[in-house]
């Protein structure tokens, strides 16, 4: 697989308390949308997002099966999460938190060598084909509907000194 470009920026622009990732490997590659965090507990220092994008990050999959670090971590939030969360159904959404995703809702899309792909959070509300495409579809929601209620209605707008309404994750490549 080749990079053919791929960008991480923060809604704070603080890579710091960013809590997308991205993971490029020679074999894998991914985008990690992490959750903005709901309360004020940190997890060695960090927010919960960030915690679970450097657990992913640096994380080999025999060391995760051997000791499952990110769910322990979290065992006490799986007990209050959202009764959507891996359902089936109109509201149901999949999530990435060690309770199982029904395989109805697990999208899968072929390719063969030579397509193109992008990945992306939905720190990017409109996917086109390149980075910049993408950055200026934001620019343009910024300027006419920061507070994301007209144009891309969402749960929330642009804070004050934000660059973003969320976190952002982009890479595009060829297979």
């Amino acid at each position: 697989m080749e990079i053919i470009e791929h960008f991480l920026c923060g809604k704070e622009n603080n890579p710091h308390t960013c809590e997308d990732g991205l993971i490029l490997g020679e074999h894998i590659i991914g985008v990690i949308d992490g959750v903005t965090a709901k309360g004020k507990r940190l997890w060695d220092g960090k927010k919960s997002g960030c915690y679970a994008k450097e657990i992913l990050q640096g994380a080999k999959i025999e060391d995760l099966e051997q000791n499952d670090i990110g769910r322990a971590g979290i065992a006490q939030n799986l007990k209050m999460q959202f009764a959507f969360e891996n359902k089936a159904g109109y509201f149901g959404y999949p999530v990435l938190n060690g309770m199982g995703i029904d395989k109805s809702m697990i999208k899968r899309y072929p390719v063969k060598k030579g397509d193109v792909v992008i990945l992306a959070s939905d720190g990017y509300p409109v996917l086109r084909e390149s980075l910049n495409q993408c950055e200026r579809e934001l620019d343009n929601l910024k300027k006419n509907d920061s507070m994301c209620f007209r144009i891309f209605p969402s749960t929330k707008g642009i804070k004050p000194g934000n660059v973003g309404f969320d976190d952002r994750a982009f890479c595009r490549f060829i297979v």
